[in-house]
């Protein structure tokens, strides 16, 4: 295999950068890693070039090129590197070992004329060695003509242009080079002045400097290199560089000029020099480290960074020394305790380029390090001064430290006035829970539902509050679960009527047939959205009406939408309605009653499972919220979603909490479900109170003086005697990380203030050992009316025992019963006015729902309906009336198995 050039390098990519630049410039190329490689590859291949590394491990770039000029003599041999013995390769460079030696840097350019160069001169060697054979021989013409016919030859072979002229400057005779560098052939500038190759004013001078030379002898022209302007042909000036010298054939002197176009490296100059100017006005330090990490070039950037602490920057200075000298001055905060690993770190990172690394050079002074090697083995290398941006950063890790810490009192804030007020907001309803089970004549039974009614509201407030600080500091937890949709709308219905029945307004739940019975999402956020929404629309719906819709899109994409024919919502007003503390005006200016957090509430919930709450208004015609989530389909949970029925518990229970009240309260819900009761006010009464075997449960409020719930959990379980009794947690709000701290606390559960009767029975369920009767497990499932309608189904009337309670329900019952018959009384009326036809279907319709009669109160809602869009529905009451008092009488029966 035969090359022009032989490549030896250590480092690949520097051998991957110099054979891309040969390829570039149509140069033959090998490579080799190691002079023992490249020993290996001359043995059985040729390079007329070898262009080798100076420092390699092994050999070492003179060691491998003294071994080839021994053994291939004809090569060219030249050294690449900034990495060496100057001495040593000065003297491989005398004795003819090595023919040249380039520093790094290099420009790609310079190398590659050096290359062409020695390739010209190689093939000059080869003509000459041909004429010498040639002379030689007893045939060739050894006349002066033909000497100098071989002259002529070899001197077109050079790259430089040669033109030689007599004393009175015409020219003589010329290379091929000359017509290549000005345009001009030999035939043009034979016996013409030489001056025809400069431009004004040398064209008019250059007699006067040849007739002065040979006067006085001018020694600044002749046998020096100077840089002068030459003339194209074209009338182009560009930059020469010009030797000229004095020669003496047959007694006449002539002078012979070696001229070179130096245009690109003027330009490449011409660059460079703007380069270091741009980078001497940066407002970064630069330093460019040539290879063997000599330090080469500084802007003034980095010479003020480093000099104003001391460190010399004159002088032979290496990579390590400069960052050794910085250490010894004091900078680079990091490296004082350890130097010597500090540095070896540095070099470390130097050796796997590129880096970017920051560091504190002095305190509160930070600078930002970035280094990069270009192809021809610079490392270029800048200096940031970004502590600017470091204090910065600084400032925002403060702030955000400082907004955690305030979130985290806020929650500590939150946890204090939950307790503060919910414990006592528990007491009040929890003994209004408790008065509303005792035997009530109706004027109380009004008062204690009002009270109630009053409490939650303020409760609602509460929560709002409560529930919008836990939003705004990121701690509200979405917990999806199984949610029969269908009874989530049926509940929300019948707790909204006792509004709507105030109002000449209907409402209306239209539900998709295709959506799914049974979804999983977070039932209790759903609940709370489309309360508020509906809530909404009834409060700011005088006339007309409030429907919901739902319908199951493509993609499983549920969408909920609210609609009324309210008020509407001012134009100038809805770019705030989703803003906190944010109320509707009314005609008299004044705003609506509430916190204005319900719609705030409600985006920021929407936004959390997974959709985008928007809205559309038209002032006096009524307002659209809605909203499409990505839902999955589910089922019934195996065990039910509830503890249902009667239950009943054989079990004692110590009830620990500071709040009297609390006590009460907790006391007779307990014993309403047949449990014993032990209560005490502190943690240490607890402890005192405790005896292996002696209770099968301890509810434990948390938040309490002197020693609080957590407390009091560990001190218990660090007893002796301790028998793993199930210790649920009591406290009025429950935060992230008060569910992770009770999860660490091993307790096996928690109850929220206030309390509710059926989140207790289902928390404490699967803890006790229970006697029950599950009234879900009658064995009336439905009841079917003769045509096998389904006109009763249970599952709602025993929803309802569990959100009230089981002696209630039956006095509920019977309101109901008499409200329908006298409203049925009412519709069997032919002269029934068409305003209280409509109201009457309506009221059924909405309360038939909540006892379980959907097939009536699906009947009563079409004829309702029939009857707002201006339809008669007389002929159909008859029916109707049959199909209520066969409702009516089926729940009669199911009552009575109830009680059975």
């Amino acid at each position: 295999m035969d090359v022009q050039v032989l490549l030896v390098d250590d480092e690949p990519h520097i051998l991957a950068s110099l054979k891309r630049l040969m390829r570039q410039a149509r140069i033959s190329v090998a490579t080799t890693s190691s002079g023992q490689e490249a020993l290996d590859w001359l043995g059985n291949n040729h390079a007329e070039i070898i262009l080798s590394d100076y420092r390699m491990p092994g050999l070492s770039g003179t060691e491998l090129l003294t071994k080839i000029e021994a053994k291939w003599p004809e090569t060219k041999r030249i050294i690449l590197s900034g990495n060496a013995d100057f001495d040593t390769v000065l003297q491989a460079v005398h004795s003819g070992v090595v023919h040249k030696f380039l520093a790094k840097p290099w420009s790609n350019q310079e190398l590659i004329e050096h290359i062409q160069s020695s390739l010209s001169q190689i093939e000059t060697e080869a003509d000459v060695t041909a004429h010498t054979e040639q002379v030689a021989s007893p045939t060739i013409d050894l006349s002066p003509q033909a000497t100098a016919t071989q002259l002529q030859v070899i001197l077109d072979t050079v790259i430089d242009g040669i033109v030689t002229i007599d004393e009175k400057g015409k020219v003589v005779s010329a290379n091929t080079s000359i017509e290549r560098i000005f345009g001009y052939s030999k035939t043009d500038l034979i016996g013409q002045n030489v001056s025809l190759l400069m431009p004004e004013p040398y064209r008019s001078q250059h007699d006067h400097y040849l007739a002065q030379y040979k006067g006085v002898g001018l020694k600044e022209v002749v046998g020096n290199q100077r840089r002068l302007v030459g003339l194209r042909k074209n009338g182009e000036v560009f930059p020469i560089e010009l030797s000229v010298s004095e020669i003496n054939i047959e007694g006449q002197s002539k002078f012979l000029g070696m001229i070179r176009d130096i245009s690109r490296r003027v330009s490449a100059e011409s660059e460079n020099e703007l380069l270091i100017g741009a980078l001497e006005m940066a407002q970064d330090g630069f330093a460019l480290f040539g290879a063997g990490d000599k330090l080469l070039r500084f802007n003034r950037q980095f010479s003020d960074l480093y000099s104003d602490y001391g460190v010399d920057l004159s002088g032979s200075i290496t990579y390590e020394s400069f960052f050794r000298s910085c250490v010894e001055k004091g900078l680079f905060c990091e490296a004082q305790d350890n130097p010597e690993q500090w540095i070896a770190q540095q070099l470390a990172l130097h050796a796997s380029l590129p880096v970017v690394e920051q560091y504190e050079l002095v305190p509160n002074v930070w600078i930002e390090i970035h280094e990069t090697q270009a192809d021809n083995g610079a490392i270029i290398v800048s200096h940031l001064n970004i502590s600017e941006l470091k204090q910065t950063q600084f400032s925002l890790e403060q702030a955000v430290a400082e907004a955690n810490l305030a979130n985290s009192a806020r929650g500590r804030f939150l946890a204090m006035m939950s307790h503060e007020i919910r414990t006592p907001l528990n007491g009040v309803l929890g003994l209004l829970q408790l008065l509303q089970d005792t035997q009530l004549d109706p004027s109380q039974t009004k008062f204690v539902e009002s009270a109630l009614a009053s409490g939650q509201g303020l409760l609602t407030i509460i929560s709002d509050i409560l529930d919008f600080s836990k939003i705004e500091a990121d701690k509200l937890e979405i917990i999806p679960a199984p949610c029969n949709l269908r009874l989530l709308l049926s509940q929300l219905e019948q707790l909204l009527m006792p509004r709507v029945e105030e109002k000449s307004i209907a409402v209306d739940f239209k539900i998709d047939p295709s959506v799914p019975d049974w979804i999983e999402i977070d039932e209790q956020r759903l609940r709370q959205i489309l309360l508020n929404l509906l809530s909404n629309a009834i409060k700011f719906t005088d006339y007309g009406e409030v429907s919901l819709t739902v319908n199951l899109q493509a993609d499983n994409h549920l969408d909920f939408k609210v609609i009324d024919t309210g008020i509407g919502i001012p134009w100038d007003e809805q770019g705030q309605i989703f803003s906190e503390f944010t109320t509707i005006s009314n005609t008299q200016n004044r705003p609506y009653e509430g916190t204005g957090l319900g719609l705030s509430i409600s985006q920021k919930l929407v936004s959390l499972l997974g959709g985008e709450l928007k809205f559309s208004s038209e002032p006096s015609k009524g307002s659209t919220f809605g909203f499409s989530l990505t839902v999955v389909a589910s089922v019934a949970p195996a065990n039910g979603s509830a503890i249902t029925g009667d239950v009943r518990f054989n079990a004692s229970v110590l009830v620990v909490d500071d709040s009297a009240t609390n006590r009460i309260v907790v006391e007779h819900m307990l014993v309403a479900l047949g449990l014993k009761t032990v209560c005490v006010a502190s943690g240490a009464e607890a402890i005192a109170a405790y005896q292996p075997g002696r209770f099968q449960l301890i509810l434990m409020d948390i938040s309490m003086p002197d020693m609080d719930g957590y407390e009091t959990t560990e001190r218990l379980r660090l007893r002796d005697d301790w028998d793993c009794t199930p210790i649920i947690a009591f406290t009025a709000y429950v935060m992230p990380e008060d569910r992770e701290k009770i999860n660490r606390y091993d307790m096996s559960g928690y109850l929220e203030k206030p309390l509710d009767k059926k989140v207790l029975v289902q928390v404490i369920s699967p803890l006790l050992a229970t006697y029950k009767v599950d009234l879900d497990k009658l064995s009336i499932d439905s009841v079917v009316a003769d045509d096998g309608t389904e006109l009763l189904e249970p599952d709602y009337v025993n929803q309802l025992a569990r959100d009230t309670s089981e002696k209630v329900l039956p006095q509920l019952v019977n309101v109901f019963k008499e409200d329908v018959d006298k409203r049925l009384e009412e519709l069997s009326n032919p002269d029934i006015d068409d305003a209280l036809l409509e109201r009457n279907l309506h009221t059924i319709g909405s309360s038939s729902a909540l006892y379980g009669l959907m097939t009536l109160s699906k009947k009563a809602r079409s004829l309702e309906k029939v009857c707002r869009e201006g339809g008669c529905v007389r002929a159909s009451l008859l029916d109707f009336l049959t199909l209520a008092q066969q409702s009516l009488e089926c729940l009669d029966q199911f009552m009575l198995e109830r009680k059975a």
